[in-house]
């Protein structure tokens, strides 16, 4: 489990969009790329129009999925998460320091500050706090077919291997103690 727990881990250091997978009340999903960033909690943050089509679904249902994978792998080779929790916008004091650090991740440069995530911008912060995650394993064949298999990592674990990451390459991840922790 060790092993799965460090690619999980390296998988959300190495990448910077994921897919957001939201829903209306009577089960119409809605699938959004978004770049993120993360936290040693494992909660990912992302910045969006409080009127796209997500962040309003969000408002109807905070349940949501994120998958995390690495594209140009070849086929039957990628790597992959798979994550269900809930998320919602951010609202409290912390937003200053999770807009820096968030801008900083993702390497876009911006003078942005938690002002201009406030309750009349056209953008607000989104976080997403993850209560199971799955990791592609390798495929098991089936009558000549290789299926995909995954494999529940515990959060615990993730964590952990995030915080031995963030201690080396602090620009990967946020200290959960600074803010965004819950």
């Amino acid at each position: 489990m060790e092993f799965l727990s460090q690619k999980a881990a390296q998988l959300l250091v190495e990448n910077i969009y994921c897919s957001l997978g939201t829903s209306s009340l009577d089960g119409c999903p809605w699938i959004s790329p978004v770049y993120y960033s993360i936290n040693e909690k494992v909660n990912i943050f992302w910045a969006s129009s409080v009127n796209s089509k997500h962040s309003l679904l969000l408002v109807e249902n905070p349940r949501a999925f994120i998958s995390i994978y690495d594209s140009a792998s070849p086929p039957r080779q990628a790597n992959g998460l798979y994550l269900s929790g809930f998320a919602q916008e951010i609202i409290d004091s912390s937003i200053n320091d999770i807009v820096i650090r968030h801008f900083d991740r993702v390497n876009e440069q911006s003078n942005f500050t938690g002002k201009d995530f406030s309750a009349n911008a056209p953008e607000h912060i989104y976080r997403f706090n993850p209560d199971k995650i799955w990791i592609l394993d390798h495929p098991k064949i089936v009558q000549g077919h290789p299926i995909d298999q995954k494999i529940e990592v515990p959060i615990i674990d993730l964590q952990q291997k995030l915080a031995t990451i963030s201690e080396t390459q602090s620009n990967k991840c946020f200290q959960p103690t600074d803010f965004g922790s819950s």
